[in-house]
């Protein structure tokens, strides 16, 4: 799997990280963003079908579609990872 913008460290877990040179800005843009799956193959998920459960010590059990999550009010930060 690669990505726009990262350089591969390992394949199984996969884990890449961005190549400094790629970045243009003080803002790393969602393609060049690190990505780390440290224990378990990346899923593959269909954006269909897939929810999200939030349950458990919760007053209001819900349940969201990857489309309800996407018309939920949003906002941007720039912070430092």
């Amino acid at each position: 799997m690669a990505e726009s913008g990262l350089t591969n460290l390992s394949r199984d877990p996969f884990c890449s990280e961005t190549i400094l040179g790629s970045v243009g800005s003080q803002i790393t843009p969602t393609e060049s963003f690190y990505i780390r799956s440290h224990f378990s193959d990346v899923p593959e998920l269909d954006p269909d079908t897939w929810r999200l459960q939030i349950e458990g010590l919760v007053s209001n059990p819900i349940t969201l579609s990857l489309d309800d999550l996407r018309h939920m009010p949003s906002s941007e930060l720039v912070i430092t990872l």
